[in-house]
């Protein structure tokens, strides 16, 4: 990893491009492997006396460069960090949740390590079904290398730098369900005042799970806990929040005689994708949640099939996740003003999944980090509403998919994204920005916007440092700032 490159034409850039943002607003406004079960919250940055410095405990360690943690078997240096494949350990699709000024949580999807020394672990669950001692799932294989886990870091700000300590997997498949017995990924944690079963919770995730080795049939679920480290509950009696059972269910019934022979699962294909990626911003800083999420399958429309990619959005009162109170039904989200490469031309995009969103409650904004081929970067749009009393998130009712043309609307790069320094991370996907516990902008007055990458090394490289290992076990987690 190279050394940081801090630009000034792109705090020009910047600036500039959050302008041009705000025309578009209206007049209206290494590794434990037990889940850690003592408090480690933060202050809410809320309080009247200030917050101090914190005391880096000896277990953690300072980032290096734009590596924010990385495994114990990598190779560290002052220049930065060499993955090391031959771990067969990965780490992508980072969350990450700032409490206060000086603490951070980082979840994401992480594997376990293989081999003999690790095919069995404790899992420390709340509900009892939960409990005990789990294998890890071998996948077609016959190895246990790929089975995605939910990790956990927790970070502390000291002397100007960040530090992180050990991985911590809160939460893992559930032997046996027919929904996530195989993986759980691509986490995303609020804050809020949650009830589930009646017990009152601080901290909601939502995931995607799966019980399958193909990437089909993928649902949303929930878990909920006390403290952002855990332990973390799964919700199992409402989860899957979102599931996706195939088109024959979702439209037919399950008659499967009516789904036609090209919109059908074949070797190889993801056509029956489903329901993933969530991103949640708490609206109102207490239950009025905003969930955006991927969609990816089949669908039967006006007597008519075509396969999707969508980024979906609902808003509604989740105070009580057993009878979650929606808004509105979920809404296609536009994707005007989005660049992506078709051939060698970059222009308009025609979806988009897979992103990350952030609220500016000081300017009515929201942010989004997407991946489109060479449209990446951290873009924003105005929160504009049809309605008298204007609510955050009224733009996704209020003007769906193929409305923001003629109303006004798109997205405004307000910061391309660029390559991470260092030859060694050219690999850049499943991003998110670092945002606040409630989803919103981690300090709105501040003119930077920190966003956490996945990276990793490209093929050339691996087979150059690496000779005949797989890009998948280099992926790491990165950190950039833009604008500072």
């Amino acid at each position: 990893m190279g050394k940081k490159v801090v630009c000034w034409m792109l705090v020009f850039l910047f600036l500039f491009a959050m302008a041009g943002c705000r025309l578009f607003t209206d007049d209206s406004p290494d590794t434990g492997d037990d889940i850690i079960e003592e408090g480690h919250g933060g202050s809410d940055g809320n309080t009247e006396t200030p917050e101090a410095e914190p005391e880096i405990p000896a277990d953690f360690v300072k980032e290096s460069g734009e590596n924010m943690f990385w495994e114990s078997g990598d190779t560290s240096s002052e220049s930065g960090v060499l993955q090391n494949p031959n771990l067969y350990i990965y780490n992508y699709a980072p969350s990450v949740m700032q409490v206060g000024k000086y603490t951070r949580y980082a979840y994401y999807c992480s594997n376990r390590p293989s081999g003999d020394e690790l095919q069995k672990f404790t899992y420390s669950g709340v509900s009892a079904n939960q409990q005990g001692t789990y294998y890890d799932y071998a996948d077609e294989l016959g190895d246990n290398r790929i089975t995605d886990y939910i990790a956990c870091r927790k970070g502390l700000y000291s002397d100007g730098a960040w530090y992180w300590g050990p991985k911590t997997y809160v939460l893992g498949p559930t032997s046996g369900s027919l929904t996530e017995g195989e993986q759980t990924c691509d986490p995303c944690v609020i804050a809020g005042e949650f009830s589930y079963n009646g017990e009152g919770y601080s901290y909601l995730m939502a995931y995607l799970a799966c019980a399958t080795r193909d990437n089909n049939y993928n649902h949303i679920c929930f878990a909920v806990a006390n403290d952002p480290m855990g332990p973390w509950q799964k919700c199992e009696d409402i989860n899957p929040i979102l599931r996706y059972d195939g088109p024959a269910a979702e439209y037919f019934g399950g008659d499967e005689t009516r789904v036609p022979a090209d919109m059908q699962i074949t070797a190889g294909s993801e056509i029956y994708w489903g329901y993933g990626q969530p991103s949640m911003i708490n609206t109102d800083k207490s239950s009025k949640i905003l969930l955006l999420y991927s969609a990816i399958k089949p669908f039967y429309e006006n007597d008519s099939w075509f396969r999707g990619t969508y980024t979906y959005a609902v808003r509604g009162d989740f105070s009580d996740l057993n009878d979650i109170r929606l808004d509105f039904e979920p809404q296609r989200m536009d994707v005007t003003g989005l660049k992506e490469y078709h051939g060698e031309v970059l222009e308009q995009a025609h979806t988009t999944t897979n992103g990350d969103y952030a609220y500016d409650g000081e300017n009515g904004l929201f942010y989004a980090i997407f991946e489109n081929s060479g449209g990446q970067g951290v873009y924003c749009v105005n929160d504009k509403s049809k309605a008298s009393s204007p609510q955050t998130g009224d733009v996704f009712r209020d003007y769906p998919m193929y409305s923001w043309p003629s109303s006004g609307l798109r997205w405004v790069q307000a910061i391309p994204l660029g390559e991470p320094a260092g030859e060694n991370y050219t690999s850049i996907h499943n991003n998110c920005i670092i945002r606040d516990e409630y989803g919103w902008l981690a300090d709105a007055d501040a003119d930077a916007i920190e966003v956490a990458l996945t990276g990793s090394l490209t093929e050339t490289t691996v087979n150059t440092v690496f000779p005949s290992c797989d890009p998948l076990y280099t992926y790491r987690i990165l950190r950039k700032t833009f604008g500072a």
